[in-house]
């Protein structure tokens, strides 16, 4: 009995104590937040690092001096797209005619000049081309397959045994190319090759059910065309882009590089392929520029991206070429554990093929759109986004608005409000009253437990943040579009409101664990549930929903039957159908078809092999409503601001009515400053000033964008405005314009006005 006494007596004082110490812990609610305003002026030095895009200083014309000539026979000419279509009956290879440039591109390389000793297209160093490696080259097709768990490659030409048939032509329905069935002796795998011209440019497709593994070889990888495009070092200027993150290109400037490997929209964690830190590649395309504003194009792999790693070999890696190109991937090889504990374990071939058509697109450009900005505005036009969805007067606020978060206690987890109904309600007045009309709100944690450690359903709204009447007279009152949050894909594991079933489960059977401790569940409970509740939140006035998450990682699912990515993109595109509207944040481009988007990338994964960075993302997304990262994070202020006005992204910011203090020991521990009251001055001069520049542009394109010095660029809209960005120290006199250090000018030439913003409070002067 005495023992019983003491143990209560213990867990009154802690519980006591608990109650004196935790004010003192988690802060007060009127502590004030820290502003960072943080601003330096960069050097000449950091401009010319791949952060920033470069100077266009090689203005020599693009001729490419290792196009084939013999053997060619032209299959026709399409009068829409100005194409025409060759083909080498011996070898499958291809040459296309871009008449609006007079251009000549090939999918293999001239190599007669390695047979004269003398020939002036020989460059110092050059690796040269092994008899193998020219066969290499020609082959239209290259292919790699498992013998037992090692991976062998094969082209068309490795082994007199290898075949295909004879081309058949096709010219129908402004299709002009042909068709032929390719037979890999060595490995016994057989595939169709489609290839033709049409409006849209030059397509090149192997369906699904045309590969065929005729004896006991597992199908891997096949690539097309590898030398699709490619240039010798650095005879010809121009570069290869690539999506990762906001964009980047890699040019052709004869510096060994090593190889870019890249999947398109992450690694997939369902084939056991570790989650990367680096920004992904957000887009399925990649382009090629020879001679930057004469020739080029863009590949859009309209069918298997999310089974593509996108390949840029820079030459003198395997040989001297310059290539761009996708490996297509129909199996893997994973590890099986035996036991629980992993101890014991074996290599497996993938059983079943990735099942996917492989479709690609190649669009030309030539002149003015032959360069990243017209990439984006060809790419936009196939994704349908080139109409104004974007009429607003002045810019739009984004605003991450945190409602209720948790914190573990003695007995479980104690959520608590961080913005009530109320005071988001005071939030958007205030704002409103300081002549910030368009709001956007994504509003975190209004549910259940809060944001954190909250259950996997979302049909009620948090007591502590206030009632659903409350949140119903909001809606019908506000000015604002409010997003309400939801994440469906992730549940923690010590949460229920779903079985094993509902997990998504890798090639090797275990179900899969984010790096977060969360389950991901699948598509199917995601849709059931997501429907079901939204019919639900949609009688207390809940029209738009919001994703955080649902670009976080695109996954294979092998429980039972399953699904692939390439079925995972049309149940997330379905996603989107549910609600009124959808705020998107950081999502992959078959999302971008939502009415938010926000979060998005400001830079590159800055790979060493990068050269540039440029805003092919914000260049696509021009006549939409886009917002970068949240300001409070920012950590050189007055050059992040710049880059959005260069950029056209509009401002965000993360905001709590409470101190961000509260949220110390929770899982929302990285927002260390957010109290709006405190943030309030920074986000009136910061939309203020951006608003300035970007209010002249609402709606339109990007048409050109040059690189005018170090540090400064000219941004040239469809409207007739110029924006010029100064990020650097130096004043510059441009046509008679002045623009002042770290600063922008706006200059509408319709009536010869200039807007002049010099240094804010962004600046350090």
């Amino acid at each position: 009995m005495q023992v019983v006494k003491k143990t209560f007596l213990s867990l009154i004082l802690l519980l006591l104590t608990s109650i004196i110490i935790l004010p003192i812990v988690f802060g007060e609610e009127n502590s004030h937040d820290i502003v960072n305003n943080n601003s330096s002026i960069p050097t000449d030095y950091q401009f010319l690092s791949n952060k920033y895009t470069q100077q266009e200083l090689d203005d020599r014309t693009a001729i490419n001096e290792f196009i084939p000539t013999d053997g060619y026979n032209m299959l026709g000419t399409n009068n829409n797209s100005n194409l025409s279509l060759s083909i080498n009956n011996s070898n499958l290879s291809i040459i296309v005619n871009d008449q609006n440039a007079g251009y000549y591109w090939s999918s293999i390389i001239d190599t007669n000049y390695l047979l004269e000793e003398d020939s002036n297209l020989h460059d110092e160093g050059d690796l040269g081309a092994s008899n193998f490696l020219i066969g290499r080259m020609k082959s239209p097709v290259i292919i790699s397959y498992f013998v037992g768990e090692l991976r062998r490659e094969e082209g068309l030409f490795d082994s007199a045994g290898s075949s295909f048939t004879k081309p058949e032509i096709i010219n129908e329905n402004n299709k002009i190319g042909f068709s032929s069935t390719l037979k890999f002796a060595t490995s016994n795998i057989s595939l169709k090759l489609i290839v033709y011209i049409d409006d849209s440019g030059l397509n090149v497709e192997i369906p699904f059910d045309s590969i065929v593994e005729h004896g006991q070889m597992k199908l891997a990888n096949i690539s097309v065309y590898q030398y699709f495009g490619a240039t010798k070092r650095a005879r010809i200027p121009g570069y290869t882009f690539v999506p990762d993150g906001i964009g980047a290109l890699i040019r052709y400037d004869d510096t060994i590089k090593g190889i870019y490997n890249k999947r398109f929209f992450g690694n997939d964690l369902g084939l056991t392929q570790t989650k990367s830190n680096e920004q992904m590649l957000f887009a399925n395309l990649y382009g090629v520029v020879h001679g930057v504003d004469q020739n080029g194009f863009i590949n859009i792999i309209k069918n298997g991206s999310t089974y593509g790693n996108l390949i840029v070999n820079p030459s003198r890696t395997e040989d001297d070429f310059n290539k761009s190109y996708v490996l297509f991937e129909y199996r893997v090889l994973y590890t099986q554990y035996l036991n629980s504990r992993k101890t014991n374990s074996v290599r497996l071939v993938q059983e079943d093929m990735n099942k996917f058509d492989i479709k690609m697109n190649y669009q030309f450009l030539s002149s003015d759109n032959a360069n990243y900005v017209g990439m984006a505005n060809s790419y936009k036009k196939y994704l349908g986004l080139e109409n104004n969805s974007n009429n607003l007067n002045d810019i739009s606020l984004h605003l991450n608005v945190l409602a209720a978060e948790n914190r573990p206690t003695l007995f479980g987890n104690k959520n608590f409000s961080m913005t009530k109904i109320e005071e988001l309600e005071s939030i958007i007045n205030n704002l409103n009253g300081e002549n910030i009309e368009n709001i956007d709100v994504t509003y975190h944690g209004w549910y259940n437990d809060g944001f954190s450690n909250s259950r996997v359903r979302y049909q009620k709204v948090n007591r502590k943040i206030g009632s659903k009447k409350a949140l119903t007279s909001l809606l019908n009152t506000t000015t604002a579009n409010i997003y309400f949050n939801l994440d469906y894909n992730h549940s923690n594991t010590n949460l229920g409101g779903y079985s094993s079933k509902d997990v998504v489960q890798s090639i090797n059977q275990e179900l899969i664990i984010d790096e977060n401790n969360q389950y991901i569940l699948s598509n199917d409970f995601v849709l059931k549930n997501l429907e079901k509740d939204f019919a639900k939140l949609n009688k207390i006035g809940i029209n738009n929903i919001g994703f955080n998450q649902i670009s976080k990682e695109l996954t294979s699912n092998f429980y039972q039957i399953g699904y692939t990515r390439e079925e995972a993109v049309l149940d997330y595109q379905s996603m989107l159908e549910i609600a009124s509207k959808n705020a998107v944040a950081k999502p992959f481009s078959f999302l971008w078809s939502a009415d938010v988007i926000y979060d998005i990338a400001l830079y590159s994964s800055n790979q060493a092999k990068f050269n540039d960075t440029v805003p092919f993302i914000p260049l696509v997304l021009s006549e939409k409503i886009v917002y970068g990262r949240s300001s409070n994070f920012f950590s050189n202020t007055s050059n992040e601001v710049l880059r959005m006005i260069d950029y056209n992204i509009y401002p965000s910011f993360y905001i709590t009515y409470e101190s961000s203090n509260l949220l110390l020991n929770t899982k929302s521990n990285n927002i260390y400053t957010s109290r709006f009251i405190d943030w309030q001055p920074t986000i009136i001069e910061q939309y203020n000033y951006i608003n300035e520049a970007l209010n002249n542009v609402i709606g339109s394109s990007v048409i050109k964008r040059e690189i005018l010095d170090i540090g400064l660029v000219k941004n040239s809209y469809s409207n007739g405005v110029d924006i010029y960005v100064n990020y650097s120290e130096n004043n510059y006199v441009i046509d008679g314009i002045t623009i002042k250090p770290v600063s922008y000018e706006v200059v509408v030439w319709s009536i010869y006005i200039v807007k002049r913003r010099a240094i804010g409070y962004f600046s350090t002067s």
